[in-house]
């Protein structure tokens, strides 16, 4: 598994090139699955803007 830590740095040097998946992997660390669910569905076009 890949740790929150290289998901985060990779986000942070090619913010474009983030999957769903590990956007996902972050948001369910930090804030829960349901908050990272609903913010998701609530601002789509945020998604790869981390």
């Amino acid at each position: 598994m890949v740790s929150i830590e290289s998901i985060l740095e990779a986000m942070r040097e090619n913010p474009g090139g983030v999957r769903f998946k590990e956007l996902a992997t972050v948001c369910d660390e930090y804030f829960g699955w349901q908050e990272a669910a609903i913010a998701s569905i609530a601002c789509p076009g945020r998604a790869t803007h981390v």
